[in-house]
C-alpha cells in the first residue's frame, strides 16, 4: 500500500486508516488471517474499525511519555494527540523492549483465546 501522498494531518491519518481497513477487509474476504499494526489516534476511527471488523479486532495501546518517544529512532514530532478510549490490551512501552512487547501481546491474545500459538 503506497501512502506517500499522505502526511501526519488528521485528515491524512484517517485516510491511511481507511485504506488499511479496506485492504484488511479484502484479505479477510479471501480467507486470510490478518495481523495489522495501525496508528489510530482518533477514537472515531477505532470505533469505525471495530464496527467494520467486529470482535476480530484487538485494540492494543502502547503508552510512553513524549520524552521517551523523542529518543526513538523513527520518532516524528506531531501535534496529534491520542484520544483516550477503551483498549483491549495496554502496555507501557517505556519499560519493555519491542521484542518483549511483541511476545507479550501475542501471549495475551492467546490467553484470551483470540489467537492460537503453535510452539
Amino acid at each position: 500500500m503506497d501512502n506517500k501522498d499522505l502526511k501526519f494531518t488528521r485528515k491524512d491519518i484517517i485516510e491511511n486508516n481507511t485504506r488499511a481497513l479496506k485492504m484488511v477487509k479484502e484479505l479477510l474476504g479471501k480467507g486470510w488471517d490478518v495481523l495489522v499494526a495501525m496508528i489510530t489516534p482518533y477514537e472515531e476511527m477505532r470505533k469505525e474499525i471495530k464496527k467494520e471488523l467486529g470482535d476480530s479486532v484487538v485494540l492494543v495501546e502502547l503508552q510512553a511519555s513524549e520524552r521517551c518517544r523523542e529518543q526513538r529512532v523513527n520518532y516524528r514530532s506531531s501535534a496529534i494527540k491520542f484520544e483516550k478510549g477503551k483498549a483491549d490490551l495496554t502496555f507501557n512501552s517505556e519499560l519493555f523492549s519491542t521484542d518483549y512487547l511483541s511476545d507479550k501481546i501475542l501471549e495475551e491474545m492467546a490467553n484470551k483465546e483470540w489467537i492460537s500459538l503453535s510452539k
